[in-house]
């Protein structure tokens, strides 16, 4: 997943995606999709497609999650999904740019 340019902030909607296909290359849909996110204290948020509105689908086999992250440092994720043929786990991560509004980092901390 390539993230849009530029500086991602704390509090700003982030979109990841996933594509399942089966051995022939063609769309499917799993059993069962999950997106977890694991916050840069250790916190893992789970999202299960068709329980919780985070997480959608926009074609046989696409699906997203949009998360907001509310605070800046690393975030992990995974993308797990179980089914015939469709037994699949992806992870990634990006970056939140601190904010010394919402993380609590003055401007010395930045050197001035």
């Amino acid at each position: 997943m390539v993230s849009t340019p530029g500086l991602m902030y704390p509090g700003t909607k982030q979109r990841r995606t996933m594509s399942y296909t089966d051995e022939n290359g063609d769309a499917i849909d799993p059993s069962t999709v999950t997106f977890e996110l694991m916050d840069p204290y250790g916190t893992v948020s789970s999202y299960l497609y068709g329980t919780d509105t985070n997480i959608g689908k926009t074609a046989v086999g696409n699906y997203y999650c949009d998360v907001t992250p509310e605070v800046g440092g690393r975030f992990y994720y995974r993308w797990k999904a179980t089914g015939a043929s469709t037994t699949l786990n992806e992870e990634g991560n990006f970056t939140v740019q601190a904010s010394p509004f919402v993380d609590g980092i003055g401007p010395r901390a930045y050197g001035r």
